[in-house]
C-alpha cells in the first residue's frame, strides 16, 4: 500500500492554525534563533508575534526590532515601548529604525537581515478579505514567496 503524505501551503497554515507558523525557505536545513530580527508594526497581528516568539528572543544572543517607515506620516515612537517590554523579559535588544527604500519593504527587512547575519525573522502575519477569499497584504505575501531564512508568522 503506498503511503500519501499531504503538504499544506504555509499561507493556508498561517490563515487556519491559529498559532504561530515557522516557514522555512526551501535550502534551510534548522531555525537557529540566535540572531533575530523582529519586523515591527504597530498592530495587533506584530504584538502576536512577538509574544509568541517570546521563549526564542529571551534566549538569543542578538534581537534586532526595526521599523521599516513607508510614508512620512508614519512614527516610530512605540518602538521603545516595546523594546522596554521585552527588556523586562531579559531580551537584549537594539532598535533600528529606517525609511523604506525604492523596494518593497519585505526586501528591506530580507537586506538588513542578511546584511546583520540575522537567522530567523519574527514578523505579524496580515490578511485583508477580498470578496470572500483572505488574501495577504504585501509583506506578508512578498516573504512568503522570497524569504531566504526562516520567518516566524503569527496572527
Amino acid at each position: 500500500m503506498r503511503r500519501r503524505t499531504a503538504f499544506a501551503q504555509p499561507g493556508d497554515l498561517i490563515l487556519s492554525a491559529g498559532l504561530p507558523v515557522i516557514v522555512m525557505p526551501p535550502d534551510a536545513a534548522e531555525v537557529v534563533g540566535k540572531r533575530i530580527l523582529i519586523g515591527w508594526k504597530n498592530t495587533l497581528q506584530a504584538r502576536s508575534a512577538i509574544t509568541a516568539a517570546l521563549p526564542l528572543l529571551v534566549e538569543a544572543e542578538e534581537v534586532l526590532l526595526s521599523r521599516v517607515m513607508v510614508g512620512e506620516e508614519e512614527s516610530a515612537a512605540d518602538l521603545q515601548d516595546v523594546a522596554d517590554r521585552l527588556k523586562l523579559h531579559g531580551v537584549q535588544v537594539q532598535l533600528d529604525v529606517r525609511r523604506r527604500t525604492g523596494r518593497s519593504v519585505a526586501q528591506d527587512l530580507l537586506s538588513l537581515a542578511a546584511d546583520q547575519e540575522l537567522d530567523l525573522i519574527v514578523v505579524g502575519a496580515y490578511a485583508h478579505a477580498r470578496m470572500t477569499e483572505w488574501v495577504f497584504g504585501g509583506v506578508t505575501d512578498n516573504l512568503l514567496k522570497s524569504a531566504d531564512r526562516p520567518v516566524l508568522f503569527a496572527r
